[in-house]
């Protein structure tokens, strides 16, 4: 992972527990508030203390309701996806079932976990293709290359 790679907003959680100091905890997920050089500056779940770091021992975080975004995705029991379009302090409207342009509700965070409800959890990068369509650089997976030389025939 390089600073580069990450962005304000996005949150971490420490892969290591050896540490000299006390204040991350192993698992924990911390929120990007800024960035400085190759530093960066996290605040942990409850808004509490902010300590600036290096990215030694960081990754990404496994998404989870606390730390839902605009753009996350959401499956039902039956597997239907549905896109976050807002999200509130303990609520979030999503798009209709499988349809993403679409609003459908606001839900709070208790009854989506009630329904069986699921974040999606984002690919690795090591999953991605980058490709280059009219100028724009896009990720894609490699299924989702394979998808695509399937269609024209290569």
């Amino acid at each position: 992972m390089e600073i580069e790679d990450l962005r304000v907003g996005q949150w971490l959680t420490r892969t290591n527990d050896n540490l000299l100091i006390d204040y991350y905890i192993k698992g924990k997920n911390y929120k990007i508030i800024g960035k400085v050089g190759d530093w960066i500056y996290i605040r942990d779940e409850s808004g509490g203390k902010a300590c600036f770091d290096t990215l030694k021992d960081w990754e990404p975080a496994p998404k989870t309701w606390e730390t839902l975004e605009v753009g996350d995705i959401i499956k039902d029991k039956d597997g239907c996806r549905s896109k976050i379009l807002e999200v509130g302090q303990n609520s979030f409207l999503r798009s209709s079932w499988d349809v993403f342009d679409e609003a459908s509700g606001n839900y709070i965070f208790e009854e989506a976990k009630n329904k069986g409800w699921t974040i999606e959890q984002a690919e690795t990068p090591d999953n991605f293709v980058q490709i280059k369509i009219d100028g724009n650089e896009i990720d894609i997976t490699e299924e989702q290359v394979a998808q695509i030389k399937k269609i024209i025939n290569i």
